[in-house]
């Protein structure tokens, strides 16, 4: 989910099912909260309930998105470069152990 941290209503609502439902039941996944606005320090506490994983960044909700969007990229084998590229990003990036528990 991307959407500003003051939308707070929205927020409540896609949380809503993953705080009622088994944990290996997920309607929302990861919520990126954008324009640099923090939720209010309650609703960060049913976000930690419910382990959903969460980013803020400066930029605006489209921007976020469209970059997310071009970000999806194949890899193939023969292309070692880039498979290198890949697995030293996620090293960095990636909380693998962290994703590893939720599973």
């Amino acid at each position: 989910m991307i959407v500003p941290g003051n939308r707070e209503s929205m927020i409540v609502t896609a949380l809503s099912s993953n705080l009622v439902e088994p944990r290996d039941v997920r309607n929302v996944t990861a919520m990126v909260f954008t324009d640099g606005i923090h939720p209010h320090h309650k609703i960060m506490d049913l976000i930690k309930a419910s382990g959903v994983p969460v980013m803020l960044v400066n930029q605006d909700s489209f921007s976020v998105a469209t970059k997310i969007n071009k970000s999806i990229f194949k890899l193939r084998a023969e292309e070692s470069d880039k498979i290198k590229q890949s697995q030293d990003l996620i090293e960095e990036y990636v909380d693998v152990d962290g994703i590893c528990e939720l599973l």
